[in-house]
């Protein structure tokens, strides 16, 4: 590989005590430039010293022999920041190293990434992102051009239902009085700005437009900054693009948890899947407690631990520090016990048995019943919702199915007309209608307008048609009243109001009026097949 790199140690200290007299080296034909060292740059925040590949091994290790002879490291040296960079031909990349190294106030070395420590970051730059003669890359700019145009869409989506929601509803929305006499406001824009998932996807958006801005300014940046290699200079751009990939990337791994936590809003369309949303809902004051407790117990046996074992042991040292390692031992991967009786062999099994007992085993024994309980009630809440018939519940598979009906359903009527009629047959309290009532109950301008039949409506997927067949009785009086509620022509289809629950908006049918409905229905249908039996046996007697 072609190399062309160049290391630059830094160094952050307090002036010499004494006066360093560099100015005799400005003479010497091999540190031409070596009283540069020990003058403070304002760039880097500290007293650079600059070593080119290209001066060879012999004249770096000379100059780096000045540098010691010259005190350049003293007793006020806080920390050293090794930087190189390298550059593989085969990948066509630059790789940005950092090495730093840090002293506390007494000289001592401090071994771990804290306030100034040791710390090694080596970050990829790739200076040429999108090559022609490069498939790979080709894709990944067509990937990136297809996700910054969802993400207006969904930007300018969001921006135009706040407006939208502003304008018809108001900011406040609409005022309704309850039975107490208090007042409610329904809808509007405040409502809307306060709901939680109003907020995620505010974050989200934020963090996509943020990503988009960074990746556009660093794609510029590097076509503004083209590196030839070899090279014989320290190019500090590429430290600049580190950092800003960097920056991406945390931005992204924050909005890949924003986008993970916007799943459950939209598993809310699934019964089965909205049960965990149910769970964390209805758990959440019973949560709220408990964490006040958890949080209480978890600080202060970290405040025991930083008290007795902080002096000796590197995990207790701080009270952040201690925090983080008590709740690792709680997870089972912090710190053993051989490490807690090395610091205090009489002390250690005292807080370890009682940090297990109290935390490990009964606190989070606590947690999960809480949320065991709450899952169970809220299952139950859904069953209900179905019937009281866990059976009754649709699954993901049938959902689906139903999704794909609705999508390939050519000429069905349109949600929002069945909706409005869907509304006013449950207004009319029917818990049934022929698919006739629902042809009727349709404005005759809409039905000829939108050339609606009883065929649409029967290829609309948000509705389940049943058939229901009537059984000839030769007691004429057991079904007159099912016989009168079908209109003339329908035959024997009856569209469930229960089962349009799939319509957005839907308004829910209350769980025990849909039960005692459904109780009623079976006493009805036990006592016709007993009389249907009695006359059938006071026949056959005869």
């Amino acid at each position: 590989d072609d190399l062309g790199d160049e290391t630059q140690f830094i160094k952050w200290a307090a002036p010499p005590t004494e006066p360093v007299d560099v100015n005799a080296t400005r003479t010497d034909p091999q540190l031409s430039t070596f009283w540069e060292s020990f003058t403070y740059n304002e760039r880097e925040g500290g007293y650079a010293a600059f070593f080119a590949l290209a001066d060879g091994a012999t004249a770096n290790v000379y100059k780096l022999n000045s540098l010691k002879n010259y005190r350049w490291l003293d007793k006020n040296t806080r920390r050293i920041e090794i930087k190189f960079a390298v550059f593989n031909g085969m990948l066509r990349m630059f790789t940005f190293v950092k090495i730093q190294l840090g002293w506390d106030q007494t000289g001592g070395f401090l071994p771990y990434n804290h306030k100034g420590g040791t710390k090694v970051e080596v970050k990829t730059v790739n200076m040429e992102p999108y090559r022609s003669d490069v498939g790979e890359d080709m894709v990944q700019m067509a990937c990136e051009i297809t996700l910054m145009i969802l993400i207006f869409y969904q930007c300018s989506s969001f921006v135009r239902l706040l407006i939208e929601t502003g304008v018809k509803e108001g900011f406040r929305g609409k005022v309704e009085m309850q039975d107490d006499g208090t007042r409610v406001y329904i809808g509007g824009l405040k409502n809307l700005l306060m709901d939680k998932w109003t907020i995620i996807d505010a974050a989200n958006y934020f963090l996509f437009v943020l990503y988009i801005f960074v990746r556009i300014t660093l794609i510029k940046n590097i076509l503004d900054n083209v590196i030839s290699v070899p090279t014989n200079q320290w190019e500090g751009f590429l430290e600049t693009a580190a950092n800003d990939i960097s920056f991406q990337l945390l931005g992204n791994f924050f909005n890949v948890l924003l986008c993970l936590t916007k799943c459950f809003k939209y598993y809310r369309f699934q019964p089965r899947l909205a049960i965990i949303n149910k769970t964390l809902e209805t758990s959440f004051s019973d949560l709220y407690h408990f964490f006040l407790m958890f949080l209480t117990f978890l600080f202060g046996f970290a405040v025991m631990a930083h008290i007795r074992f902080g002096p000796q042991l590197e995990q207790f040292a701080t009270i952040l520090e201690s925090l983080m390692t008590c709740f690792m031992m709680m997870l089972g991967a912090g710190l053993d016990f051989a490490a807690l009786a090395y610091a205090d062999g009489y002390m250690a099994p005292v807080f370890f048995i009682s940090f297990m007992f109290l935390v490990q085993i009964i606190l989070l024994n606590v947690l999960l019943a809480i949320l065991v309980d709450s899952y169970a009630l809220a299952k139950e809440m859904t069953v209900e919702m179905y019937g009281g018939e866990e059976d009754n519940m649709p699954s993901l598979a049938s959902d689906i199915g139903t999704i794909l009906k609705h999508a390939t359903a050519w000429g069905a009527v349109s949600d929002d007309v069945l909706l409005r009629a869907v509304e006013e047959l449950i207004e009319m309290e029917r818990e049934s209608a022929t698919v006739q009532d629902i042809l009727e109950i349709i404005p005759e301008t809409v039905r000829q307008k939108g050339k609606i039949t009883a065929e649409s409506i029967f290829k609309n997927g948000s509705i389940e048609v049943v058939e229901h067949e009537e059984e000839e009785e030769e007691e004429e009086g057991d079904h007159a009243p099912h016989q009168s509620a079908m209109p003339a022509g329908t035959g024997d289809r009856k569209v469930s109001m229960m089962s349009m629950t799939s319509i957005p908006n839907m308004k829910h049918v209350d769980p025990s009026e849909a039960e005692l409905l459904r109780r009623i229905d079976e006493v009805v249908m036990e006592n016709a097949q007993l009389r249907r039996r009695g006359g059938k046996e006071g026949k056959a007697g005869r």
